[in-house]
């Protein structure tokens, strides 16, 4: 039973591009709130931050987080994921990528739009804006052409069983966020619901 837990599969892949277990949790929710794809929201969080290991997570740009916001942007879609009484935090991993992915929202992507035309059309829209998306300059021919391959390497080789979907599903947001910052042991809870699944 526990190879169900193998999300991250056993392929060529650097490791280092794909998703950290402990962020999936965050991933998976936002997704599910906002119904997009949540690979797609691993995506850029690997292409903006490299799944939060710059540092400082300040461009020069003035952009700042995992998701790398500008502060015109974030007063538009973010706001504190655990506490809503609350100012969001654009550093903050659940604030940043529940953000994303009503950004994404709002711009029209679904679950279904995840072709190389519409991941590219709504990467370059995340990098350069939703009216340059396909505009010809370097940065963001390169965006477009990376999110695209890696995507559809994310959707490849990370398989998330629906019973782990499942087994999250029953987290509260403040467990989510405590498994990302590590202050949850992600796998120990997978194994705990594993064996409670198989002995139903």
């Amino acid at each position: 039973m526990l190879a169900r837990l193998t999300i991250h599969q056993n392929t060529p892949t650097r490791s280092d591009l794909l998703p950290p277990l402990a962020f999936l949790p965050v991933y998976v929710r936002a997704a599910q709130m906002y119904h997009v794809p949540w690979a797609f929201l691993a995506t850029i969080n690997e292409i903006e931050t490299n799944y939060d290991r710059v540092h400082p997570m300040i461009s020069s740009a003035g952009a700042v987080g995992p998701m790398q916001f500008m502060p015109s942007t974030w007063r538009e879609y973010g706001a504190n994921v655990l506490h809503p009484a609350r100012e969001g935090d654009p550093m903050d991993l659940l604030d940043a990528v529940f953000a994303c992915a009503k950004l994404l929202h709002v711009w029209g992507m679904t679950p279904k739009l995840t072709n190389a035309y519409w991941i590219a059309r709504f990467a370059g829209a995340y990098d350069a804006g939703p009216g340059r998306w396909n505009n010809d300059s370097v940065e963001t021919v390169h965006y477009r052409q990376t999110a695209v391959r890696l995507y559809h390497m994310i959707r490849r080789d990370v398989i998330i069983p629906q019973s782990v979907v499942t087994y999250w599903d029953q987290l509260s947001l403040q467990q989510i966020a405590d498994i990302a910052a590590g202050r949850k042991d992600v796998s120990a809870g997978l194994r705990a619901h594993v064996r409670e699944d198989a002995s139903g």
